[in-house]
């Protein structure tokens, strides 16, 4: 077989110069590597190139080659140059991603760049998976929610190539080290603490943090540095593909882990019991109302209109869910993100069915801005706006949700 293929390679030199790329070298078996390495070793006379690429080895495989051979990633016996490619730095992603995807909106074109860390089969394939997703729903791909806490409500889609990079590993961790990564996944800086995690190990893993590490550690996923007593992901795709493998019942429970190990007071608290819940809940609704004002006054909008959103769909009554999603409809528009705001106001209108939604002046600016700007339709300006205008701009607490007292923020209402 190994000659034969000799033959071919060389019939084919004979016409002009050929280059081999093989891919995935890390699932070939003992007999095709064998006559790769056969070829490769008596190329020299021909003007033939193998250039052959496999994933990076964990740390357990580096030393032993009987572990490398588990992970399919046994070439020993290959001939010719090794050379370890370092991910692309950051002006080499931006220009990779810009290239492949050059329209793609600047709040996903951050969050590909901060998830993908420079892997080039990243920054083409999580763009797609994101378009896919935004097939059923726009607002995904138009408005990622790609910075601080909100993204906690969105699952990065990685989609099937991406989660072949590391899904096996994540599959063959123990449930307990599993539920803990998934944690650290989630948490953020937080739960990347040695010291959080080791009170963590026992009711996330149901067992000790040494036992957790040393298996993380053997899996190559993630390591704990001693250095900065902080667990570290060996790729952001790590992150990704534990929470994308996660089932929602898992990704509450993780969240409702990361809520009780965090001071009372903490905005961070509020935001993971949020990711925790299920149905409504008006004292919890009332908590993320709150905080999403904070955050509309510290100028973050768009943690703002996917925090108000979170709190419509706790809020247990139909008055006080319709003015919430009409302010994080308000919000989203004034911050241009057209296609999240134009969901919410249609969500808001099914809500207040056979009524308008109120608060009526964030509603007219919502539907003014969605449908002028997306549809060139100035109809809905022209009809609502000018009952609006004179009126002050009413907080959304003062206008319906009475659970929400002293409010000033005006959660987008036309200047």
């Amino acid at each position: 077989m190994a000659g034969a293929a000799l033959f071919l390679l060389a019939h084919a030199a004979a016409r002009r110069p050929v280059v081999v790329l093989l891919d995935d070298l890390q699932w070939a078996d003992p007999s095709s590597a064998a006559v790769l390495g056969y070829i490769q070793r008596n190329l020299a006379p021909l003007p033939v190139v193998v250039i052959g690429a496999r994933r990076h080895l964990t740390a357990v495989a580096r030393r032993d080659p009987v572990a490398a051979r588990e992970e399919g990633n046994d070439t020993e016996g290959l001939p010719g140059r090794v050379l370890d490619l370092e991910p692309l730095d950051e002006r080499q992603a931006e220009l990779l991603l810009s290239t492949l995807h050059p329209h793609l909106p600047d709040q996903a074109r951050r969050r590909v760049l901060r998830a993908a860390g420079g892997n080039p089969l990243a920054l083409h394939e999580l763009p797609v998976q994101m378009r896919t997703v935004a097939a059923a729903g726009p607002a995904h791909l138009a408005d990622p929610r790609a910075t601080g806490v909100t993204e906690l409500f969105d699952e990065l889609p990685v989609g099937e190539r991406l989660g072949r990079l590391y899904e096996d590993r994540v599959r063959a961790l123990p449930d307990g080290t599993r539920r803990l990564l998934l944690v650290v996944a989630l948490g953020g800086s937080f739960a990347q603490r040695v010291r959080v995690l080791r009170d963590l190990a026992d009711r996330a893993a149901g067992t000790s943090w040494t036992e957790v590490r040393d298996q993380m550690h053997a899996s190559g996923l993630a390591h704990a540095d001693p250095a900065s007593d902080h667990v570290a992901f060996h790729h952001p795709l790590v992150r990704a593909c534990l929470v994308h493998l996660a089932s929602p019942a898992e990704r509450r429970a993780a969240h409702r882990l990361l809520a009780d190990a965090l001071p009372v007071r903490s905005p961070r608290r509020i935001i993971h019991l949020a990711a925790a819940a299920i149905g409504s809940d008006g004292e919890l609704a009332a908590l993320v109302h709150a905080e999403a004002d904070t955050m509309a006054a510290q100028g973050g909008p768009a943690e703002a209109a996917g925090m108000m959103a979170r709190a419509a769909r706790l809020s247990p009554d139909t008055a006080s869910r319709t003015a919430r999603l009409v302010a994080a409809a308000a919000v989203a528009a004034r911050d241009g993100r057209l296609r999240l705001a134009a969901e919410l106001v249609a969500e808001a209108e099914t809500e207040a069915r056979p009524g308008r939604p109120e608060p009526a002046d964030l509603y007219a600016f919502a539907v003014a801005c969605t449908r002028l700007q997306l549809d060139a339709d100035p109809a809905p300006a022209i009809e609502l706006l000018p009952e609006v205008l004179d009126r002050p701009a009413a907080p959304v607490a003062d206008a319906s949700c009475s659970s929400r007292r002293g409010s000033s923020t005006s959660w987008g209402a036309p200047p």
